[in-house]
């Protein structure tokens, strides 16, 4: 017998979902849980409302992506402090298994600047996802003045252990595509703060997907001025 927490969740999907937004979001997304199709503003209001009811993540079924990013919105969005927040987030990472799940939950993970050394050990795990996770909330919480700190970080990443391919869109790809577009979207954004630093490292850097990834999405950004993405299309080769 279903409880009631899981039935106003249940009644939640059924009222939300969108099959055509669905569709759409399977071309984009590659999840083992299915994928309803609800929009991230109703995703977000419901998680807010959970939790001023007092529902906890661990009460969350995890059974449809939404849900995943449900939990994931919950605690970023409570008020506990951030070693409550870490430790729940420890449970629900084995469930993201996709990009949008770990981006739409890391981006809005606020306040735990001192769980640095956590996210760090991330980049250690065998789950790409994890290792994702890990990237944005370091990118996003340290790149500003900790350029060179986070640099090294990636550097460490063993690329070897992801490649397992994952079908994306009619397309095959190793599961280290996702971590090394992570990183070039933090190099990119890197560029915009310490532009000799990062160019000496695009010149100099092995990986050629991800030197070209920042490049281009470098070149995309109106935070870089002209004479810089000239400089930077000069180093594709």
């Amino acid at each position: 017998m279903k409880s009631k927490i899981q039935e106003k969740i249940d009644k939640f999907l059924q009222d939300n979902q969108d099959d055509k937004y669905a569709q759409f979001s399977r071309g984009l997304i590659a999840s083992r849980f299915p994928i309803l199709g609800i929009r991230t503003k109703e995703l977000e209001g419901f998680a807010k409302e959970l939790l001023k009811e007092g529902i906890s993540v661990y009460d969350i079924p995890l059974i449809y992506h939404e849900e995943i990013v449900i939990a994931g919105f919950m605690i970023a969005f409570s008020k506990e402090n951030a070693e409550c927040k870490v430790e729940k987030l420890k449970y629900l990472l084995p469930y993201i298994d996709n990009w949008g799940s770990c981006d739409m939950i890391t981006i809005r993970l606020k306040g735990l600047e001192s769980q640095k050394d956590f996210f760090v050990s991330l980049l250690k795990s065998d789950n790409a996802f994890t290792v994702r996770v890990a990237i944005i909330w370091l990118f996003r919480n340290l790149v500003k003045e900790h350029t060179e700190e986070i640099v090294d970080y990636f550097s460490q990443i063993d690329f070897s252990k992801f490649e397992e391919t994952v079908n994306m869109n009619g397309k095959t790809v190793p599961q280290s595509y996702y971590i090394k577009m992570a990183i070039a979207w933090c190099y990119s954004e890197a560029l915009i703060y310490k532009f000799d630093f990062m160019y000496k490292l695009l010149a100099s850097m092995d990986d050629r997907f991800i030197k070209l990834k920042t490049i281009q999405k470098a070149c995309e950004s109106y935070r870089i001025g002209e004479q810089e993405k000239q400089h930077l299309k000069a180093l594709r080769g």
